[in-house]
């Protein structure tokens, strides 16, 4: 039973009657994020985990050089982070 209570105190699910669910900002959040993966799809991107999986297998087959695999890690990573920061920022102004 703690584990669901710290759930819902680090999820930030209102524990008591009358709290408030959040902003409209969690909610537009909410709402556009599997938009936002729709969108990634029909433009042909893909997340990082299915890069960093699809190379790793290369790599496991010989076809793709281990610093090729640490060049591309390097590069998703970076501007992955830099992508959440502008959306994160995005939101807040």
């Amino acid at each position: 039973m703690n584990s669901v209570v710290n759930f819902r105190d680090i999820g930030g699910f209102p524990t008591q009657q009358g709290t408030e669910w959040g902003s409209f900002n969690n909610f537009l959040g909410g709402a556009l994020f599997p938009v936002g993966l729709i969108a990634l799809t029909f433009v042909g991107g893909e997340l990082a985990t299915g890069n960093m999986m699809v190379m790793t297998l290369g790599v496991l087959q010989k076809k793709v050089r281990v610093g090729a695999l640490c060049y591309n890690w390097i590069v998703v990573l970076l501007t992955n982070c830099l992508g959440g920061f502008l959306v994160a920022d995005f939101i807040n102004r």
